[in-house]
């Protein structure tokens, strides 16, 4: 029943924490440390939002290196 759920949240997310990345991706990315974090994943939340089919590993990646 976990496993479903999950696979739900990344299918229809919701919060930040939905996203298929999360803050310590983007630190490895390039994305400095702090409140840049915060705005980048918010960024990509809003894009996931936007389109459920971006929150992709993948797809995340690539667009917060563009953020960076």
């Amino acid at each position: 029943a976990m496993e479903r759920t999950l696979a739900a949240e990344r299918e229809h997310p919701h919060r930040v924490r939905d996203l298929a990345i999360g803050g310590d991706e983007l630190l490895e990315l390039g994305i400095p440390e702090g409140p840049a974090v915060g705005r980048a994943l918010q960024a990509l939340l809003d894009d996931v939002l936007t389109d459920p089919a971006r929150n992709t590993p993948e797809w995340l990646r690539e667009r917060a290196k563009a953020l960076a």
